[in-house]
């Protein structure tokens, strides 16, 4: 899911990818 950390938008998500 790198897309969503590339995506601002999805912060909460990103919070997620950023984990990993």
């Amino acid at each position: 899911m790198l897309r969503l950390r590339a995506v601002p938008k999805s912060r909460r998500e990103g919070e997620d990818d950023g984990v990993c």
